[in-house]
């Protein structure tokens, strides 16, 4: 096994440990020992627990993000692209329990103001970006508005979205956000104001 594939080892086993217990709980020797190595060698591929952490979720985020732009470039259309993107990226924290344990345990890590992008701001703004390129993309072919001010669309778009991933997965497990996501996606695509034909 090469260093690349240990290191995604690592990342994984303690994504687990940190979702399991956070990061004041979490015990570095039980990650080391999850992964059949000694604390020692597992210090070979670190530096202290809190890069650490800092490294694996930022992992996972990465992970996350290039599941949604993997899935968006498949798809022709910028409208049927930014409904993707939105989806796709709303419904990940479904189906990854690990990465949502960790986002409720630490609710600084998912910053609902863009401008505040918090410790993995980079990876914030390639996501405003994947938004920002494909309103773009819908301007240039027609289908979005002329006048539509990208930068702060997708900084919008993005603020919502996160809103709704801090009420559904983050606050709340009594109230299903599901209707209120596609009725905001619609939102932000048709609006409000009937088209005439």
């Amino acid at each position: 096994m090469n260093r690349d594939q240990r290191v995604i080892e690592i990342y994984g086993a303690a994504l687990e440990e940190f979702a399991e217990f956070g990061f004041a709980r979490s015990n570095i020797t039980q990650i080391a020992e999850k992964l059949n190595m000694t604390k020692g060698n597992l210090y070979f591929f670190i530096k202290s627990k809190k890069e650490l952490y800092r490294d694996s979720i930022a992992w996972g985020l990465m992970k996350w993000q290039t599941r949604v732009f993997e899935k968006v470039m498949t798809i022709e259309s910028p409208v049927e692209k930014f409904t993707v993107l939105c989806e796709s990226s709303y419904y990940y924290l479904a189906e990854n329990p690990v990465l949502r344990s960790i986002l409720i345990r630490d609710q600084t890590l998912f910053p609902i103001d863009p401008q505040n992008g918090g410790l993995f701001s980079e990876i914030h703004d390639g996501s405003i970006r994947m938004i920002s390129n494909i309103l773009e993309e819908g301007k240039l072919d027609g289908l979005f508005r002329e006048d539509l001010d990208v930068e702060h669309i997708s900084q919008l778009t993005y603020s919502i979205y996160v809103m709704f991933i801090v009420k559904t997965y983050i606050l709340s497990n009594k109230h299903s956000f599901e209707a209120y996501f596609s009725d905001a996606v619609d939102l932000i695509l048709h609006g409000v104001l009937k088209t005439c034909s």
